[in-house]
C-alpha cells in the first residue's frame, strides 16, 4: 500500500512535469 502511494504521487508528478513542459514549449 505504501509502495503504491509512492508510486502514485511520483506519476503524479511526472504527469505535472510533462504537463508544465508542454505549457512552456506552447
Amino acid at each position: 500500500m505504501f509502495c503504491i502511494c509512492i508510486a502514485l504521487r511520483y506519476i503524479t508528478r511526472a504527469h505535472s512535469d510533462e504537463a508544465h513542459r508542454t505549457i512552456t514549449a506552447a
